[in-house]
Order: structure tokens, then sequence, then C-alpha cells
């Protein structure tokens, strides 16, 4: 009796190995999206902080922009979070976002932007350039877009993904960057309050109190630009994005 429970319970356990090991490159193929789906969906950032963080510190501030900070472990920049409230419906809003073909229409310090890939607007590639005072040379970047509807607001995921292309010369391709946009509209729909949550790696050559002054004033800037970018003609008239 006790030869033949030996016998199965190896036969059980060879098995599960068997199973294991043909079930473990596709767990590990789906790994990254069910964790960026997980992130989408709670609205936090690979770091770990989240919207609703408690410890974001106010570092700029006027009457329409709320500009907060966060530190960081492990990381010389600090996470930055920027809160307004726009003029305008989610979906004027929203293709600022994913229509526009000009950086400098609401990105602040960005001198070249490109649209690498576009899949009906809910996934898009982008390159941008983003300007730094001389003599400290600019970096590029590489970035996914993803939207993700959630039942009263619309979240922009943003990730670099630097290796998709080659470094160009001339620049110092930026180190990874993830960020989060919640855009939650309105009762009436006739306004847009807008959370922006980033932290970007500048990488190497720029003192830390001046990378992260700088990218308060960018996130300062680029909220200021957005707007007034709602109220352009060429955004007026665009097809319903939130409803797709």
């Amino acid at each position: 009796m006790l030869f033949i429970l030996r016998f199965w319970s190896s036969l059980f356990s060879s098995a599960v190995k068997r199973i294991l090991i043909i079930h473990r490159t596709s767990f590990f193929v789906k790994k990254t999206a069910l964790i960026s789906a997980f992130l989408l969906l709670s609205g936090s950032l690979y770091a770990g902080i989240s919207f609703d963080d408690t410890g974001w510190q106010l570092s700029k501030s006027d009457q329409r922009i709320r500009v907060y900070s966060l530190s960081i472990d492990g990381s010389d920049m600090d996470a930055v979070k920027g809160e307004t409230t726009v003029n305008a419906p989610l979906d004027r809003v929203l293709s600022v976002f994913l229509k526009s073909t000009d950086c400098q229409d609401w990105l602040h310090d960005c001198s070249n932007y490109k649209v690498l890939k576009d899949n009906d607007d809910e996934n898009r590639q982008i390159y941008f350039v983003h300007d730094f005072p001389w003599p400290i040379t600019d970096r590029d970047y590489i970035l996914d877009v993803e939207e993700v509807q959630n039942p009263n607001e619309v979240v922009l995921h943003i990730v670099s993904d630097n290796d998709a292309l080659p470094s160009k010369s001339g620049f110092i391709r930026g180190g990874n960057m993830e960020g989060s946009i919640r855009l939650t509209p309105s009762a009436s729909n006739k306004k847009t309050k807008v959370t922006w949550m980033l932290h970007i790696e500048v990488g190497d050559g720029i003192p830390k109190v001046l990378a992260n002054s700088h990218i308060i004033d960018m996130m300062h800037g680029s909220l200021m630009n957005l707007s007034k970018s709602v109220k352009l003609e060429r955004y007026k008239n665009l097809t319903d994005l939130s409803s797709n």
C-alpha cells in the first residue's frame, strides 16, 4: 500500500511540474500586461504612488493651478502632481492630448514631437524632445500612451519605451518616465478637472535641485497651455473621443 501511495504521489507531482513548465512562458509573457492593466485601473505609478497619497507637498500655485511634489525612495527626482480645472468639456480636453500634432499646443518646454504609432486614439506612441536651458543638453523620450475609460472619468497612462528607437545625435536619451492624467468632467460637462501625476528621470548631468525645479515649472506651464489650447478652433469640432 505504501508503495502504491508513493507511486501516485510521484506521478501527481510530475504532472504538476509539467503543467507549470507548459504555462511558465505564457505567464511571463502576460505578466507585464497584467501589471500594466492593474496600474491603469488603480491610477498608480510603478513607483507605488497614487493621486490620493497624503505626502504631496505644495510646490507652486496660482489662482487656477496647483503643483505638488513628492520625494521618491531611490530616485533623485521627485514625483510631481498638477491640478487645474479647464473651461471645456471632457471631449475637447481629451482631443488636445490625443489629437495634437504640435506639442507646443500644450506641453511646456517641448521643441519636437512626432506620433510614431496611433491605434484608434486609445493607444499612441510618441517621440518628443524636452528642452533644457543652456548649457544642459536636451533630452528625448519615446512614450506609450494608453486611454482607459472609467465610469466617471478618463485616465491616460503614460510610460516610457526608450528602447523603441535608437538615440539621436545631439540629444541625451532620457531615463524612465511614467505618468497618469485623470480627466473628470463636471456634472454639466462644461468644465473638466485635470489631475496629472508624473515621475521622470532626466538622466545625468543636471543638478538635482535644478532638475526638480524645472519639472515643476514644466508641469505648471503645460497646464497653463492646456487651458489656452482647448479654445483653439481645431479642437472644437473633433469626434467624441470619450465614447469610443
